[in-house]
């Protein structure tokens, strides 16, 4: 009998992606009077897409008796309008904390529960989408969301990856 292939879950492809906006940023506080949001725009959206698979990936691993959502729903309701806002600290806070449950159902060592990192990563992407428009202040809580999204995101993956194996 075949044994079922376990898929791991790889940070770095949607860290690389994250990585080429901050340039990109940059950038747009260069040449600020120029509309470039038409060619980054691209970049954005694959960036988004491959962060949201890794958040849905994560979620997956995630036993049922400890998921306060499902992985769809973590995913898909942070495109709601109004909602997103609450449902961001929903998902990202949930996501750690029923990974560190898990876990320990498992008896798997060495996993703590960072869900307070969840909630700082959605406050810096909040931070981030509201000083948007404010030239050069904008870079300071795009560099903090993307410091706590390598931190978060990096153990997320580790500890969904030991459960799933």
């Amino acid at each position: 009998m075949a044994e079922k292939q376990i898929k791991r879950i790889h940070w770095i492809p949607a860290f690389a992606l994250q990585t080429l906006i901050i340039p990109l940023e940059i950038t747009r506080n260069i040449r600020w009077y120029e509309n470039i949001l038409n060619t980054t725009s691209p970049f954005y959206i694959i960036a988004l897409l491959f962060a949201l698979y890794l958040h849905f990936q994560c979620w997956k691993a995630v036993y049922s008796v400890h998921a306060r959502t499902t992985p769809f729903k973590a995913v898909v309701f942070l495109f709601i309008p109004f909602l997103d806002i609450y449902w961001g600290f929903i998902s990202f806070s949930c996501l750690a904390k029923g990974l560190y449950q898990t876990s320990r159902d498992a008896e798997i060592a060495g996993v703590k529960d960072l869900s307070i990192w969840g909630i700082f990563y959605w406050i810096s992407i909040l931070v981030t989408v509201v000083m948007g428009s404010i030239r050069w202040i904008n870079l300071i809580p795009l560099f903090a969301s993307y410091t706590i999204w390598i931190l978060f995101y990096k153990r997320m993956t580790q500890y969904a990856n030991r459960i799933q194996s």
